[in-house]
């Protein structure tokens, strides 16, 4: 049979040898194969463009102080990429190994607490589902932290609860001690939230000393201290900075669903393998209850998964969000060992059989056919982006086309740029910021090539810049969407294609006929964008003029994208007015949308367009009205014309 399965039931646990390397073969063929099947991810990409520093101080100062890790990844990533370079393979394969030691040494912690039955369950559990897989393939914390906090486990079972220690001065008793504390100081250096549930073991094990091991675990803390010495000033620096949420994050707080969700994405947001779980936990408690007693193991297990949990939510509601699903990895095991801790040590054979069958059949399943798990992008696209550049570069000549994309750093495209051996220049690498929105817009009106090509990876894709590029390039020749990023292509040439749907009508104003409600108490001939007038919004003037038309009259259905625009104008700053948009009815706005004038109107004397995309709720029913206006809050000074619409289906 494909693992050694003893058909008898038995005290003495079967084919125990082969039967865990069967499955840690299972683990490394699924973490190395694909391992480079997807995209470096945004923060691998990170982690690497925070190594290109020629000393350790560098790497530290530079690339790790500005970063909410503790250091160890980071001077580990250093080292190896010293020794063997950077390409996408040899960067993920120690992480992808760690994730297979991680395997083998639940199966241990397992076999320590419950027994050899437990362990093994609870091994194959981890070596085939998707949120241990996935995390055990990118080049990140999580596998390291995964694997030395289960050493910690291990260590710290076999120090505390080791019955056959005869005295303080045991030498393998002293050897257990040496590993919990390295061990610790491992987690300590890797992730806070390894950091944590090492703190949580360490103070669990004060309620189980005894005389043997009372000296040489109070010794162990006093080393674990002193080896974190190093690294206490960087600590204070990252903990007064917070989090990654936020005002000035991008993380925002869990939901009450926050646990349940977790629990989902535990066993693969998967309805049936959640299913297999809880028959296999039921059939196992009610089978076994009398032989299993609750232990102090149990309750372990218990708070282990649950505290980390508690923790993250509680902190990211009260002080500054922390939650993922990627931090609580460190407590997942935890629950895998719960589930299959009913078991009884002593029955094997024929029932662990088809219980670990349905493990691995159930978890290979849903992992790499039904979650199709090596046919899926998993994190924001960089690798596909760059494959393209080169395609068009090569099909329409890179002379020929504008080049932009928006990413945190140019780092993250240029590194599969040279993984393609292709050459090439972005004109800008970043449009997130007001200033960088403007430099853009200048940039587009600017280019001069037949074809501008935009980008964007793991941030905002700001619809307004479509309208800013489709103002000088008009068509939509190439689209493609990717998870948390895409790229547009753009012509000057018309291509008659679907990319580029027709709007349901246009409609320019250009403030010389009174369409708009109040228009002539605003008009002014002193500027204009063109014909005799424009809008002149004072400094003794909130509201401007208003376009107010019904929903229905216009045609417009729920789902439609409406684009809108208008030149400004301004001798001085102005820093808070704004295009607004709205849908009413019955005196309340149903949907209010502004942008700030400033976004694009940073020089005096200069006409500039200023954009606003909307697109209408599926809720309305077409007797809400829409109203377009300019809102001078502050009470500036400028000019408003050349008004356009573009309602598209």
């Amino acid at each position: 049979m494909f693992l050694r399965f003893n058909t008898s039931d038995s005290t003495k646990p079967p084919g125990t040898n082969s039967t865990i390397i069967w499955i840690l073969l299972i683990a490394a063929g699924l973490r190395l194969f694909g391992l480079t099947g997807f995209s470096l991810s945004n923060d691998e990409l990170s982690a690497l463009s925070r190594l290109q520093f020629s000393n350790v101080h560098d790497v530290i100062t530079l690339g790790v102080y500005p970063d909410f890790h503790p250091a160890g990844v980071q001077l580990f990533l250093y080292f190896w990429t010293f020794c063997f370079g950077f390409s996408e393979f040899m960067v993920r394969l120690p992480f992808a190994l760690l994730g297979v030691g991680s395997v083998y040494l639940l199966y241990r912690v397992g076999k320590l607490w419950f027994g050899y039955s437990t362990g093994i369950l609870a091994a194959a559990s981890l070596a085939v589902l998707e949120f241990p897989l996935l995390y055990s393939q990118i080049a990140r914390p999580y596998s390291p932290g995964l694997f030395f906090t289960l050493l910690t486990v291990f260590f710290w079972t076999r120090a505390i609860f080791n019955g056959n220690a005869k005295s303080v001065f045991d030498k393998q008793q002293l050897l257990n001690f040496l590993g919990f504390s390295l061990s610790v100081s491992a987690c300590m250096y890797i992730h806070y939230f390894s950091f944590i549930l090492a703190g949580l073991i360490c103070l669990t094990g004060l309620f189980f000393l005894k005389r043997t091991t009372f000296a040489p675990y109070m010794l162990s803390g006093i080393l674990i201290l002193l080896l974190y010495l190093p690294h206490q000033d960087l600590f204070i620096h990252q903990l007064m900075k917070g989090g990654v949420g936020g005002p000035d994050g991008w993380l925002g707080p869990p939901g009450e669903d926050a646990f349940s969700k977790f629990i989902d994405y535990c066993f693969n947001d998967s309805y049936q393998l959640k299913i297999i779980y809880f028959i296999l936990f039921a059939g196992i408690v009610l089978s076994f209850r009398k032989e299993v007693k609750f232990s102090k193991f149990h309750a372990f297990s218990i708070l282990l998964f649950i505290l980390p949990f508690f923790i993250a939510y509680y902190y990211s509601i009260w002080k500054n969000p922390v939650f993922q699903h990627s931090v609580l990895l460190f407590s997942f095991p935890y629950l895998l060992l719960f589930i299959f801790s009913f078991f009884p040590k002593e029955r094997t054979g024929t029932t662990l059989s088809l219980l670990l069958l349905a493990v691995l059949a159930g978890g290979l399943y849903s992992t790499v056919t039904e979650k199709k798990y090596y046919k899926t992008k998993h994190f924001s696209e960089f690798r596909g982006i760059a494959e393209r550049v080169k395609q068009l570069d090569d099909q329409l000549g890179s002379e020929n086309i504008t080049r932009t994309i928006s990413v945190f750093s140019s780092y993250y495209i240029q590194y599969y740029l040279d993984y393609y051996k292709h050459p090439v220049n972005f004109e800008q690498t970043s449009i997130m910021t007001k200033e960088e929105i403007v430099n853009f817009n200048n940039l587009v009106e600017q280019s001069t090539t037949p074809y501008f090509f935009y980008s964007y990876s793991n941030v905002y894709d700001d619809p307004d810049l479509d309208m800013i590029i489709r103002a000088q390039y008009p068509w939509l020749l190439v689209k493609e969407s990717m998870l948390n990023s895409g790229l547009k292509l753009y012509g000057k040439v018309g291509k008659d294609s679907a990319l580029n749907r027709l709007p349901a009508f246009t409609y320019k104003h250009g403030f010389e006929t009174e369409a708009w409600k109040n228009e002539l108490s605003f008009r002014d001939s002193t500027y204009k964008y063109e014909g005799k007038y424009s809008v002149h919004l004072s400094a003794d003037k909130e509201f401007g003029p208003s376009y107010q038309k019904n929903i229905r009259e216009l045609n417009l259905i729920p789902g439609s994208k409406i684009e809108i625009s208008a030149a400004f104008f301004s001798s001085g700053s102005v820093n808070n007015a704004k295009l607004v948009l709205s849908v009413d009815k019955n005196g309340k706005s149903l949907i209010w949308v502004a942008t700030n004038l400033d976004k694009y109107l940073t020089e005096k004397n200069k006409w500039t367009r200023v954009f606003l995309t909307v697109t209408l709720p599926n809720e309305l029913s077409g007797d809400e009205e829409l109203n377009i206006y300019t809102w001078n809050e502050k009470r500036e000074d400028y000019f408003m014309d050349d008004f356009r619409m573009n309602p598209t289906p």
